[in-house]
């Protein structure tokens, strides 16, 4: 018998499926462009917030005014809000606001800080002075730093300029004395055509003094009218009022005279009716 060949098989090679990496660009686009939307958004966050005006504990400086004096001792008056606080100022010797308080939630809060009002307004290294468009405040505070209380705003007056000095006779005098001096050697000089000034230059100086005398003379005469007057005021109105101290004692005694005839009359006749109710 013969040998059968088997039909041989051709085995086809794999084909690997092309692999496909994915695209990291358009990521890293998308993350970059959220880091910079959200980075406004962040600094908006990380805002500081603003520190709470003290002043907002204060009322306006005309709600402190025309309160009556509760200590008379250290002219203090306290009031109520219509904002349900207590307040409590103190006033100066003309009755403007020295220290002003803070609004408290009650009565033993405000009795406490008024105590270290009273205990620290008495020295002047107490207080902070704050100044801003044309307007000052001093801030009383105490040991620790704290504040107590403050003044309303005052407005800040400029120093008055100093009045240029007035000239003396003395300093008018000597510069014309020494272009006197000069005078004759000048003349001397230059011929006889300036020899005139050596005359008239003293007769300047002594007209120059003579206008200053009278000046002061004048001066002096009104100073002494206007003494004058006001002496003659004082007396007058010193006059004025012994004449109204008289007639109110002339008036005092004559109603204490009405009253005593009074009780007289009255005593006499109780004892008339008495003798008469006795007779009966």
């Amino acid at each position: 018998m013969g040998t059968r060949k088997r039909p041989v098989k051709k085995i086809k090679p794999k084909v690997k499926p092309p692999t496909t990496k994915p695209k990291a660009a358009p990521i890293v686009a998308a993350a970059a462009v959220a880091t910079a939307t959200a980075a406004p958004a962040m600094a908006k966050k990380a805002a500081p917030v603003q520190p709470r005006d003290k002043d907002d504990d204060y009322l306006k400086c005309e709600e402190y005014h025309g309160h009556e004096v509760s200590d008379t001792d250290n002219n203090v008056a306290f009031f109520s809000h219509a904002n349900n606080k207590e307040y409590f100022v103190v006033y100066d010797d003309d009755g403007d606001v020295l220290i002003r308080s803070e609004g408290f939630e009650s009565i033993s809060k405000r009795s406490s800080e008024l105590a270290a009002v009273l205990r620290l307004k008495d020295d002047a290294n107490n207080f902070t002075r704050i100044e801003k468009n044309g307007y000052f405040m001093d801030v009383l505070k105490d040991e620790n730093g704290r504040e107590v209380g403050r003044s309303c705003l005052r407005k800040i007056v400029p120093p008055v300029a100093a009045a240029p000095p007035v000239a003396t006779s003395s300093a008018i005098a000597a510069p014309v004395a020494a272009a006197a001096a000069v005078v004759p050697g000048t003349a001397a000089a230059g011929g006889m055509g300036l020899g005139w000034l050596k005359w008239l230059l003293p007769l300047l100086l002594l007209l120059l003094l003579g206008f200053l005398g009278w000046k002061g003379c004048s001066s002096g005469k009104a100073d002494l009218a206007a003494a004058t007057a006001q002496a003659e005021k004082v007396a007058s109105e010193k006059a004025l009022a012994a004449k109204k101290l008289a007639a109110e004692k002339a008036e005092a005694a004559k109603k204490l005279a009405a009253e005593k005839a009074a009780e007289a009359k009255a005593a006499a006749a109780a004892k008339a009716a008495a003798a008469e109710q006795a007779i009966a």
